[in-house]
């Protein structure tokens, strides 16, 4: 080898050791705590009201969503009579650090008799948001729909919201049902990187589209799923899965027409199945379904073979994630494309996890939008 050559290998193995990281560094099997990492580091002063306080914005049956754009867990919650914040957080996966991005809404008030979509500024108010959170690349936007609102008796929201992180605004988009109709609290969704559209279901509603590029709704199926449920799309096979409470359903999605809602039957480990609110992603690079619900062990779930794995952690492995929140998961478990690997977290006093289940890096982010809209059916 020519002495450029060795010095440019020298160069280019000592800037890969210079850019490797903790999660770089993380192999198959192993779990990473962030040091530091507690969300409630980054609080605002004073605290809104809220007879439970800030632990209710994870612990109060509230989600989360991943910022592919920007690398960033997004987490919203609180809600009913537990706490009032309507503040956004983020947790930067490159800086290690959480932020609060946006709010909360001034004057805010105690949790009172008469419920409302938004506060005295327009905004939204705050909510227990379950698996109502999506991020949607073609857009760029963080969504929201559904959940229980904050008041006395934390009635079901039915508004639709989009927040912009550029401007740092929300707006109020179509609704599925009319604001003040009656709606169940809780609700699923999942984004669809093959049509750009973001599927919902509740135990009152059958399934939905919603297309941000005209922001219209459409109605695929009349069939409610159970409680206890959250949801996430496998692209490739079509496939929008719903698990929780006992059971997993299915729609085989396609770009028209009525959808059927099917129950299946997994064999393997399925323990994952009997907990509420599991964290629940498709990862594309072991072309599975992967399922934490605290603890050390993941649940995979191969939908050619209709089989889950427990996946119990490397016998090197060292750190071992607290117990998951009584009240859920959902999207704060995320799948991290740019890093391949996944991010957890389950109380705003803990810090975050990291898991890595397979080796080498992931595919890039799909931020682009579809070549056209897909089954656009308005009713």
């Amino acid at each position: 080898m020519s002495p450029f050559l060795m010095i440019l290998a020298s160069f280019l193995l000592y800037a890969g050791e210079a850019l490797a990281g903790p999660i770089e560094d993380l192999q198959p099997g192993h779990w990473y705590m962030v040091p530091n990492s507690r969300l409630d580091t980054m609080l605002p002063n004073p605290i809104p009201p809220g007879w439970s306080g800030p632990v209710s914005i994870m612990g109060a049956w509230s989600g989360g969503a991943y910022d592919t754009k920007r690398d960033r867990l997004i987490v919203w919650g609180g809600g009913h009579n537990d706490y009032g914040g309507n503040e956004i957080y983020v947790f930067d996966i490159s800086a290690f650090k959480w932020l609060r991005t946006w709010g909360p809404s001034s004057n805010i008030p105690d949790p009172g008799g008469s419920c409302s979509e938004t506060y005295s500024d327009g905004n939204p108010v705050s909510k227990h948001t379950y698996d109502g959170l999506e991020y949607i690349p073609i857009i760029d936007r963080f969504f929201s729909h559904g959940g229980s609102l904050y008041c006395g008796p934390g009635s079901g929201s039915v508004a639709t919201w989009l927040f912009d992180f550029n401007s740092l605004t929300w707006q109020l988009k179509t609704t599925i049902l009319p604001v003040g109709s009656w709606t169940e609290l809780e609700v699923v969704t999942a984004y669809d990187s093959v049509t750009g559209h973001v599927f919902i279901s509740s135990p009152s509603l059958g399934l939905y589209e919603y297309n941000p590029s005209n922001n219209t709704w459409t109605e695929r199926s009349s069939t409610p799923i159970g409680y206890g449920k959250v949801a996430a799309i496998d692209p490739g096979r079509r496939k929008f899965v719903v698990i929780g409470g006992g059971q997993i359903q299915a729609y085989t999605l396609s770009a028209s027409g009525t959808l059927t809602l099917q129950t299946l039957s997994t064999t393997g480990d399925a323990a994952i199945l009997s907990a509420d609110y599991p964290g629940f992603v498709y990862d594309p690079v072991s072309d599975r379904f992967v399922a934490w619900n605290g603890g050390a062990n993941v649940y995979t779930l191969n939908m050619d073979t209709l089989k889950w794995t427990r996946v119990p952690p490397a016998l090197t492995n060292t750190v071992v994630p607290t117990s998951a929140s009584g009240t859920g998961t959902f999207g704060r478990w995320q799948y991290v494309s740019s890093k391949n690997a996944f991010i957890g977290v389950n109380q705003i006093n803990e810090n975050v996890y990291v898991y890595k289940l397979t080796a080498g890096g992931g595919p890039s982010a799909d931020n682009t939008p579809p070549a056209s809209p897909r089954g656009l059916v308005l009713r």
